[in-house]
């Protein structure tokens, strides 16, 4: 566990260097953050993560193609191709491609470099980075979809159809991000606001019948028909309240951000089903499983509200200082306590 805490204070340490001494070289900062991320998640042995094994036994296999994971399939032969048997380089592609939209997606959203930093912190320390050592698989599908809003705000919607067939051939579940076409198009108002709330909810309470649907068009998801045992962990639902407080707060404070910025309202929008999800959907295991669809924006939406709340205030730098300490405060208390429980399996780190 200290492998990763020492990680963790690496890249403080040199973001912090950034900040003070080259605040202008943010794609200098973009890359090394990039190499460090990348290293360590590539790099890591099969012994890292619970899933891992599963999914080197079947690189090394060489398993054929199918037809509902084939751009993950596709990877693989691609990976094999170059390097037969050394499951290292096929670990090392997924975690660059992954680490690497990642990254894409906030150096175009997130426009100070403060904002940028908290970004990559909380993607740490909320375990959406740690995930992909385990979940590799969902988690590429997840940062796929991640690029979806940002191709229907620049009105390329045929980009965006693409990613979420992209994702869809890597994992099933992704087919829940087809809502992110709905949350981009609709009018962002209170009755939109209202609507988002009921519908996530219908989406819970209708869950066991939707996924039985689903698990009969893709049918290794069986196991998870009429699911109910209660599978939320590492704080999930506490994470799914804070994230309220701060959707609560950004509306009281600043509602007119939600009408005059298209970006911060979709993340908040998206943000606000994760929340639901977390809250509500703690008793389902496929929807543990699709939550981080939507709560991978939750790094992007929490530093823009520390701009949209604090500009309300007269002591805007404290009120922005006390904002910065509480987000990274509870990112680092979940990470403790995800790491501290070895969740996904992802301790102790080795490469070999």
């Amino acid at each position: 566990m200290n492998f990763y805490w020492i990680q963790l204070f690496v890249f403080i340490i040199y973001s912090f260097f950034f900040y003070i001494i080259k605040p202008n070289l943010s794609k200098t900062y973009f890359w090394l953050v990039g190499i460090q991320l990348v290293s360590i998640m590539g790099l890591r042995s099969f012994r890292v993560g619970t899933d891992t094994l599963t999914n080197i036994n079947g690189y090394l296999a060489n398993e054929p193609v199918e037809s509902d994971t084939f751009v993950y399939d596709l990877l693989r032969k691609i990976s094999w191709f170059f390097a037969p048997n050394d499951y290292h380089v096929f670990l090392f592609l997924l975690s660059t491609v992954t680490v690497s939209i990642f990254l894409y997606c906030v150096y175009s959203c997130q426009h100070t470099f403060l904002e940028r930093f908290l970004s990559i912190y909380l993607y740490i320390t909320l375990y959406f980075y740690f995930a992909s050592f385990n979940v590799q698989r969902q988690m590429l599908a997840v940062m796929v979809v991640m690029l979806i809003p940002f191709a229907l705000l620049k009105k390329q919607k045929g980009k965006a159809g693409l990613f979420f067939l992209l994702a869809l051939g890597i994992h099933n579940t992704s087919i829940i991000a087809i809502l992110d076409f709905l949350v981009v198009r609709i009018r962002k108002s209170k009755h939109a606001l209202v609507t988002t709330i009921s519908a996530s909810i219908l989406l819970i309470y209708m869950s066991n019948y939707l996924f039985s649907i689903f698990s009969n068009i893709f049918d290794h998801y069986k196991i998870y028909d009429n699911s109910n045992e209660y599978t939320a962990s590492g704080g999930s639902i506490l994470l799914g309240i804070f994230i309220f407080v701060f959707i609560s707060a950004t509306l009281i404070i600043n509602k007119e951000s939600l009408y005059q910025n298209a970006t911060i309202s979709i993340l908040l929008y998206l943000s606000l089903i994760a929340t639901i999800l977390y809250i509500l959907g703690a008793k389902n295991t496929l929807v543990m499983r699709m939550v981080d669809y939507y709560s991978i924006f939750v790094p992007l939406f929490l530093p823009k509200t520390i701009n949209v709340i604090s500009e309300k205030f007269t002591y805007r730098m404290l009120i922005k200082l006390v904002l910065i300490i509480i987000i990274m405060l509870a990112g680092f208390s979940l990470l403790y306590y995800k790491l501290s429980h070895n969740m996904g399996g992802i301790v102790p780190y080795s490469t070999l």
